[in-house]
């Protein structure tokens, strides 16, 4: 803790000198002013003040050192995080990002601080989902507000991630129905304005490629190979936009 004098004012500013790893240096001043002539005992409070801030600054830079969050990254505001977050995202991804942020400023607000969102906050933030959105979407809505706080973990803002402590959304088995090959022959057959959409859609029933990765195929994607032993063939290479697997489909 060092002393800084005034220039205007015949008085003396009390600041810390903060030295960080690789010569890093910092000075943080602590409002705290010795006054020439003032109260001895009044002077002992403001030292003793001082020696207080001193040593819990000290205690948070330590923590920090350790990898343990401190007060001041707790007390950032979890929304604007997200919302960071949701702009690295593009394609598919982005829009549940998106949707996800737009419920949870709806349900709370724009500024949440971290020291907030604990399994009470989360709890009632899936039960307000629940009234909103099907369980299948209150699932991926708030799995993304799970993949947000496992990156605060990664950024050291949080220890652990508070959502490892929810129980799991229970999304009810759904009924799917699929076309027959003789109801794809009859989509075949049918005039339609939009051909590409027609085509794109036949094309998806034999790859099995989503409309997002059919939209972004490019003759790049499409390689030489000899899938099936039987001499040079062709087939779709790409890496998926959902999952971020590479399939491949002769």
């Amino acid at each position: 803790m060092r002393l800084k004098k005034g220039t205007s004012k015949p008085r003396y500013s009390l600041y810390l000198d903060i030295y960080y790893r690789k010569g890093k240096r910092k000075r943080e001043f602590l409002g705290i002013y010795l006054e020439p002539n003032e109260d001895k005992n009044y002077r002992n409070e403001k030292l003793k003040l001082a020696e207080n801030i001193k040593a819990k600054r000290m205690m948070e830079l330590a923590n920090e050192a350790h990898g343990f969050p401190t007060k001041e990254k707790l007390s950032q505001n979890f929304i604007a995080y997200f919302e960071k977050q949701m702009n690295k995202r593009e394609g598919n991804s982005r829009v549940a990002w998106h949707n996800t942020y737009t419920h949870l400023t709806r349900w709370c607000g724009p500024n949440v601080p971290f020291t907030d969102v604990d399994r009470e906050w989360l709890e009632e933030f899936i039960d307000y989902l629940h009234t909103k959105v099907s369980p299948s979407s209150c699932s991926t809505y708030f799995a993304k507000v799970k993949c947000a706080l496992s990156e605060s973990v990664k950024d050291k803002i949080l220890i652990q991630n508070p959502s490892f402590f929810v129980d799991p959304i229970r999304v009810p088995e759904s009924s799917r129905e699929y076309l027959t090959i003789e109801e794809i022959h009859r989509i075949n057959d049918v005039d339609f304005h939009y051909d590409v959409v027609k085509r794109a859609f036949l094309f998806s029933c034999f790859t099995g490629l989503r409309y997002g990765d059919i939209a972004s195929l490019k003759w790049s994607q499409i390689k030489e190979t000899n899938f099936n032993g039987n001499g040079k063939s062709f087939a779709i290479q790409k890496r998926q936009a959902k999952t971020g697997n590479i399939t491949r489909i002769p």
